[in-house]
């Protein structure tokens, strides 16, 4: 199990290429730019980035440095990054798991994981983040649905 902990400790951000859509009206789609369990981000923070500079800060701050961001049409889109802040070990997740519209006002829905008491995680501080694209709007509301992983 050991051999496992430098590969789980080491996972900076993953990138995912696919599409993944909200319940909703219209413009519910939304785009996983990336997530992972290592940031620079060390308190909560839910960031709405409207233009390409504000987005190239951010995306820094997330870990993945070593890629550059990805392309978004800020004409049309925008991104929303999120961070749960520092855990004192693994097992701690945010992940968007829809985004609905009415008219110019977006709800992203938040699902924050945290690890059950009888699950074994990496010792190990994390500061897990999600970052998305989506069709721009004029306001962004965020409904956190916050659950145990069972072990």
């Amino acid at each position: 199990m050991s051999r496992f902990l430098p590969i789980a400790v080491g996972t900076i951000a993953f990138l995912v290429t696919g599409c993944a859509t909200g319940a909703g009206g219209p413009g519910a789609h939304f785009r996983v730019l990336a997530h992972g369990a290592r940031s620079d981000v060390h308190k909560r923070r839910f960031v709405v980035i409207r233009d390409r500079e504000n987005f190239a800060a951010w995306w820094r701050r997330t870990g993945a440095t070593r890629a550059p961001p990805p392309a978004v049409d800020f004409s049309h889109r925008m991104v929303v990054a999120l961070f749960i802040g520092e855990r004192r070990t693994g097992g701690y997740r945010i992940d968007v798991s829809g985004v609905s519209r009415s008219d110019d006002v977006a709800t992203v829905h938040v699902r924050e994981q945290a690890p059950g008491t009888n699950c074994r995680t990496t010792q190990a501080l994390t500061q897990p983040f999600a970052v998305v694209s989506m069709d721009k709007v004029h306001t962004v509301r965020f409904d956190i649905r916050r659950v145990e992983k069972p072990c």
